[in-house]
């Protein structure tokens, strides 16, 4: 009995993901609780499942960016009711690898950053953003203190995507290169520009983005 009621609470968070109706995410995050559901089995096969099928739709361009970024918000409200209990439930969600995140230098476009972001965490990756108009310099510290396994670097115009070579030649400098992976990212880039600044990964959407970065660390 019980499990049939946990299966229809994760089956209801999933599909008020998919119709983008953060209300309903609320409420039924607020019985979970009350109903001793696992956090970690409603964020991963409640939400994230719901917002998988969101991000497949938007890939197949069945729905479009308005409805993935409220769809989005929907998934992150149950995620900041859940996540509070993860300590108590002596579980945590599945860690692909850390990574950390940012608009280079002169460019203060967010969007496309926190779409990729928030596809990254659905798919088991820590994220750490530094927000916009972010130095090469920032981005060298935070890869020293945090250690991460993956540096994204988000550019949008052609006028701004010289910093993402910056910053790869300031890790080098500091002899960091060789330990973090660098993917970057951004409509004014393509994959030649990639390679020919050094990068490791490059994608041209936030869907592909996810598998490009799966696949990198795999490789590592």
């Amino acid at each position: 009995m019980k499990r049939n009621f946990e299966a229809k609470i994760l089956k209801d968070l999933t599909l008020a993901v998919e119709n983008y109706d953060s209300q309903a995410v609320e409420s039924i995050c607020n019985t979970a609780i009350a109903q001793n559901l696992d956090p970690v089995q409603g964020i991963e096969e409640g939400l994230a499942k719901g917002m998988e099928e969101v991000s497949r739709k938007f890939e197949a361009e069945e729905i479009f960016l308005p409805e993935l970024i409220v769809a989005g918000e929907a998934m992150k409200k149950g995620i900041r009711i859940l996540e509070p209990h993860l300590e108590a439930s002596r579980k945590e969600r599945k860690n692909i690898g850390k990574v950390v995140m940012g608009t280079v230098a002169g460019d203060v476009h967010d969007l496309g950053k926190q779409i990729v972001s928030l596809l990254f965490f659905i798919a088991g990756f820590e994220i750490q953003d530094l927000g916009i108009n972010v130095p090469a310099e920032r981005f060298v510290e935070a890869v020293r203190k945090l250690q991460p396994d993956m540096l994204g670097l988000s550019a949008l115009m052609t006028t701004t995507i010289p910093q993402q070579k910056h910053v790869i030649d300031a890790l080098r400098s500091h002899h960091l290169r060789e330990k973090v992976v660098v993917m970057v990212g951004g409509a004014a880039t393509d994959e030649e520009w990639a390679e020919e600044i050094g990068a490791d990964g490059w994608a041209p959407n936030a869907v592909l983005a996810v598998k490009e970065a799966k696949a990198l660390m795999r490789r590592e």
